[in-house]
């Protein structure tokens, strides 16, 4: 593959040309970090590739591969035997979802792009061919990188997302996201807030108030200008960007500043603390954004808001279970995400490395230990079960400051049970094309059922399978 890169603004306009000009295909448009423009038929914020056919004819992509490296070209192929779903029409536009969600509805690579920048290709069915393929930098989220105009070797940052439509003209920069320093935190006292961009000529626009800076219907700025520090002493939401007039708007960035009442700054314990602040949103089953503040025991075996905080950062909350659901005392799955909501890896604790997170309250057992010591034991004699912890929780929910009032009680806070090397280390089962055997591990447990759960049938009633 030929390819000139020339950089301007964050990342790179590039060129390239295709491999095999007898195959009119190419990778049309790509976005590797999506958080918020368009969902995958699982409902879902997944990463995306789009084909276009530059041809007078239709064309058939079953046993084509793509692949995130250029030197693995058959790291996914795309399934034959299916014309009616693979087929892509004369000078139309195809979908594929880049998520690694391969057992997925529909057509769901098996890989995810990388939005500090790798490769993209689209090879022949046998698996050395390439027909298309390019490289790309660090990319902004729900800001897509494509060909203008369509099938055009010149790539660059596209202004509106247009999956399975014709790429539109660019901007002429793209804002970078603002910093603010000091970042999200648990406050005994009245701080001050320092914003910044990189983006030179750009001005940045902040609110307070949790809604958005930048009305992207109308392409104009709706929060107060940044013209110094920014003192803040209550519990706030803080949202930013930056622009300037012919540029795409930075991404916002969102800080959350949660100031705590004097009662809960004497209170210490034997155990961790942890707190969880839902911006003024109540919990139910459904996930709501959230900040999570862990604090671990000191030399004293005592905790307190404040000592050093073992883990904080975005997280998110729902209701756990279903008979247990009615309950007074909750229990909760927590997940801890990166800036754009997704899934991040976190050690709590001094757990390994993890996303998903259980708060056990178990209020049919008063001991709350039950649990507890059969997974400790079980652990003991070397066989895998939850890690555990016993720690008091504060879940405030009413967009004020933390207060006893939001005390919630002793929870056991645990992994949650998944297919990991550092839990379930049973190997994940690799994506099987064209009839492949699916070898690997699976988790099959007994459960009450979920929407979506993909089950099986025994001679004794319903099992469900939790795939990967």
């Amino acid at each position: 593959m030929l390819a000139a890169c020339i950089l301007l603004f964050p990342a790179g306009i590039c060129w390239a040309e295709a491999s095999d000009p007898n195959v009119p295909v190419v990778i049309n448009e790509i976005l590797a970090a999506n958080s918020r423009s368009i969902r995958d038929p699982e409902g879902e914020y997944d990463d995306w590739i789009e084909l276009h056919n530059l041809g007078d004819a239709a064309v058939d992509l079953g046993g084509m591969y793509l692949t995130d490296d250029l030197t693995a070209p058959a790291k996914w192929q795309i399934p034959t035997g299916s014309p009616a779903v693979t087929t892509i029409a004369a000078h139309g536009y195809f979908l594929i979802w880049a998520d690694g969600d391969t057992a997925d509805p529909g057509l769901h690579a098996g890989f995810r792009l990388n939005d500090d920048g790798e490769e993209i290709g689209l090879f022949a069915a046998d698996g050395t061919t390439q027909i298309d393929g390019f490289s790309f930098s660090k990319q902004t989220a729900d800001v897509s990188y494509g060909r203008y105009p369509d099938g055009d070797p010149n790539l660059q940052f596209l202004p509106s997302v247009t999956p399975g439509a014709a790429n539109i003209s660019f901007y002429t920069g793209i804002g970078q996201q603002p910093q603010a320093d000091p970042a999200s935190r648990l406050c005994t006292d009245p701080i001050v807030v320092t914003l910044t961009t990189s983006s030179e000529g750009a001005k940045i626009y902040y609110t307070v108030d949790g809604s958005e800076p930048f009305n992207q219907g109308r392409g104009w700025p709706f929060g107060a200008t940044y013209t110094g520090p920014i003192r803040i002493a209550r519990t706030v939401t803080l949202k930013a960007v930056a622009w300037r007039s012919g540029w795409r708007p930075s991404p916002t960035r969102t800080e959350r500043y949660v100031f705590t009442a004097s009662d809960i700054r004497a209170f210490s314990s034997p155990l961790p603390i942890a707190v969880v602040d839902t911006m003024g949103r109540g919990i139910s089953r459904t996930q709501v954004p959230a900040y999570g503040y862990f604090f671990n025991t000191n030399e004293q075996d005592a905790a307190t808001i404040s000592e050093e905080i073992d883990f904080g950062g975005k997280t998110a909350i729902n209701v756990r279970g279903k008979s247990s659901e009615g309950f007074a005392k909750h229990q909760y799955h927590i997940e801890t995400w990166d800036a754009r909501g997704k899934d991040k890896s976190v050690s709590i604790l001094g757990f390994p490395a993890e996303s998903d997170w259980v708060l056990q309250g178990p209020y049919s057992d008063k001991s709350l230990m039950r649990n507890v010591l059969a997974y400790g034991w079980s652990n003991d004699i070397g066989r895998y079960a939850p890690r555990t912890r016993f720690i008091e929780l504060f879940l405030n929910t009413d967009n004020s400051s933390v207060t006893m009032g939001d005390y919630a009680g002793v929870y056991a806070f645990m992994e949650k049970i998944k297919l990991d090397p550092n839990r379930v280390d049973v190997g994940e089962p690799p994506a099987g094309a064209g009839g492949a055997t699916i070898t690997g591990g699976y988790i099959i447990k007994k459960d009450k059922l979920d929407p979506d759960d993909q089950t099986f049938s025994t001679s004794r009633g319903q099992t469900r399978m939790a795939l990967p």
